[in-house]
């Protein structure tokens, strides 16, 4: 058994040569999507949702508003309603939650929930049985068409991710792109996925070159791909405390253009991460 144990001991997947362009991460914590008539149901007539902050999508909002979900094993309470309504009620769980209330963790893209796991909504003026709408909702990734035209993909493509740093990174396979002009580019994970790859909301993504998997060996072993290392040394700023929008702008202006390095605890100001997506210089950590 130890043999068997150290025999890939040594293998270690180099995940730099896999990246191709970055995106920022934002994770989903379970939440409840309403309609019009169960927002009276739960909150009573003439409730309004009141926004309590803006998500990263343009126009969405987290209400002040909690739920209980019941199923059939348990209840999640405190559950966060999700703004503006909807024409049709769902919950997005992680697959942990629905292990908890005793619910089948069905993967559907959001909007999909024909045939889904019902669950019992508790609000402060009464309850809601759903026959449907309990749904895992499948890994996506949202871009504006500029985004999409610049990463060469079309609404409906899937692309693998890769997500985290270190020895706890992980690659999401089959995530799919919606692209719209409504949209901001970001990976959505949920909690149980970001938990896995140790990562949350404002870090960087990466979506992976496809030559790159072509080329990967067994076991997870990279070797030969179309992808390479930085041709010159990276940007070495792990002394800095703070990174700024000129540093990735400096990267940028190089020939051939350079990736950062920084220590693990450095602040990415937001307009740094701005000019990440912009540009694609690779911001690494040490």
């Amino acid at each position: 058994m130890a043999g068997e144990a150290n025999r890939g001991a040594g293998r270690r997947t180099d995940w730099t040569l896999l990246r191709a362009a970055p995106v920022p991460i934002g994770v989903s914590a379970r939440h409840v999507h309403l309609c019009a008539e169960h927002r009276i149901a739960l909150f009573g007539p003439g409730h309004e949702l009141a926004p309590r902050n803006p998500l990263s999508q343009p126009g969405q909002f987290a209400a002040e508003e909690t739920l209980l979900v019941a199923g059939p094993r348990g209840a999640l309470e405190h559950v966060r309603v999700l703004g503006p309504v909807r024409g049709k009620s769902q919950v997005e769980l992680a697959t942990t939650d629905c292990h908890a209330i005793g619910v089948s963790a069905v993967v559907r893209d959001s909007g999909d929930i024909a045939g889904s796991p019902g669950v019992v909504l508790v609000g402060p003026a009464g309850s809601v049985a759903l026959t449907e709408g309990a749904i895992v909702a499948a890994r996506h990734l949202h871009m504006t068409t500029l985004d999409a035209r610049h990463l060469g993909i079309a609404n409906g493509d899937f692309v693998d991710v890769i997500a985290g740093d270190g020895r706890r990174a992980a690659m999401f396979n089959s995530v799919v792109c919606r692209v719209s002009d409504s949209y901001r580019l970001e990976l959505h994970l949920d909690t149980d996925e970001a938990n896995a790859a140790a990562c949350r909301s404002g870090d960087m993504a990466w979506i992976v070159d496809p030559a790159a998997i072509a080329g990967a060996g067994t076991a997870g072993e990279v070797a030969g791909t179309a992808m390479s290392r930085p041709a010159c040394e990276p940007v070495d700023l792990t002394a800095r405390a703070v990174i700024t929008e000129e540093d990735v702008m400096a990267a940028a202006r190089s020939k051939p253009q350079r990736a950062i390095v920084a220590s693990a605890g450095a602040i990415v100001t937001p307009l740094a991460r701005d000019a990440i997506r912009r540009t694609g210089v690779e911001l690494m950590t040490e």
